[in-house]
């Protein structure tokens, strides 16, 4: 330990734009950006940090982590009721990942890449190149400034609100999707299997929709354009270019007074650093058992890139509709498919067949 080192806080110089890695398994952490360039970290529920905290420590950065002295961490259960308080350098760079744990980062305006298996994250008062992804667990984030924005889930709702987002990609199996935030000049993406997304916009978009059985809506004044499959709904003068791609997934379009907005909570007030006492001993080493939520991540990575083929297969079953005697047949074909009557493979192949008899 430094002579900073006490065991109740731990202080490392790591520069304006340091490195800080927090790595947990069931603890929570609360991570609020600040002037300077020294991190500290302490026991936000106050007395001693827990002899199981891992701290390296180089000139640029430090890590934190979670290690267990033997006690089996189950993911999705909380063996402790530990909250860690840690203050950074606010242009550092951030790097989160919890397995069940809850993360909350404040006043950050460096990169961050927050990750969780079942654990919730919240990002609030940030700028800059973000990227949020859990499994299980949902996203809120409030920008307080430009961001180039990534978020990922599986069964796990994003907020997204506040300042702009210049770029944004939200991809998602089930998850719903709410965004206020003002949209730059893109490019946008939106992708699902089934979960729905609600849009805001301030001076008119353009969405662009490749979908099977899933909708597009808005309570503005808008037109509509397309056939089954691909669609374009334009609000105001559609400058900025949303790209929807999803199964069954719908896609609203509000206005910004529109009366049902989420708004992401307001983190509590971050715990004050207690007064250093005499110096004390160090903490052990080792990680804690985070490789069942990295490989519960790395599938669920996989699970997105399926989701993205199946959502192009899905598109190219729909195919270029013309107008002709078949077109009753093939909506019926689409309709079927979206009430659950037939799969997709079915659907194909009934498609085709109509496309040869069209051909003959």
């Amino acid at each position: 330990m430094n002579a900073t080192d006490t065991t109740q806080t731990i202080e490392q110089g790591i520069g304006d734009h340091g490195i800080v890695t927090v790595r947990l398994a069931d603890w929570d952490a609360e991570i609020r950006g600040i002037d300077g360039d020294t991190a500290r970290v302490w026991n936000a529920n106050g007395g001693p940090l827990p002899d199981e905290l891992q701290v390296d420590r180089t000139a640029d950065g430090i890590a934190i982590r979670q290690y267990d002295k033997g006690l089996t961490i189950v993911l999705g259960r909380r063996s402790r009721d530990v909250r860690l308080a840690i203050e950074v350098p606010k242009s550092a760079a951030v790097s989160i990942q919890t397995a069940s744990g809850d993360a909350q980062a404040t006043g950050l305006r460096g990169p961050i890449n927050a990750r969780s298996a079942s654990g919730d994250l919240m990002l609030v008062d940030v700028n800059g190149e973000v990227q949020a992804e859990t499994v299980s667990g949902d996203v809120a984030i409030r920008l307080d400034g430009p961001t180039g924005l990534v978020v990922k889930t599986v069964s796990g709702d994003a907020i997204v609100e506040g300042s702009r987002v210049d770029r944004f990609a939200f991809t998602t199996t089930s998850g719903d999707l709410r965004i206020t935030s003002e949209l730059g000049a893109g490019p946008h993406t939106i992708a699902t299997v089934s979960g729905d997304a609600i849009v805001t916009t301030r001076n008119g978009i353009r969405v662009s929709a490749q979908t099977v059985a899933g909708d597009l809506s808005s309570d503005l004044p808008h037109s509509s354009e397309g056939r089954a499959g691909r669609r374009s709904l334009i609000v105001g003068e559609g400058t900025t270019v949303v790209q929807f791609r999803s199964v069954s997934g719908d896609l609203r379009v509000v206005g910004p007074n529109d009366g049902n907005h989420l708004v992401a909570p307001t983190p509590p007030t971050p715990p004050v650093a207690p007064t250093p006492p005499a110096a004390a001993s160090a903490a052990a080493k080792l990680e804690a058992e985070l490789a069942a939520a990295n490989a519960d991540i790395e599938a669920t990575n996989a699970d997105i890139e399926a989701t993205n083929a199946q959502i192009e297969a899905a598109g190219a079953e729909v195919g270029e509709t013309v107008a002709d005697p078949g077109e009753d047949a093939r909506l019926e074909i689409l309709r079927a498919l979206e009430r659950g009557e037939i799969g997709i493979d079915e659907a194909t192949k009934r498609l085709a067949e109509l496309d040869g008899q069209s051909d003959a």
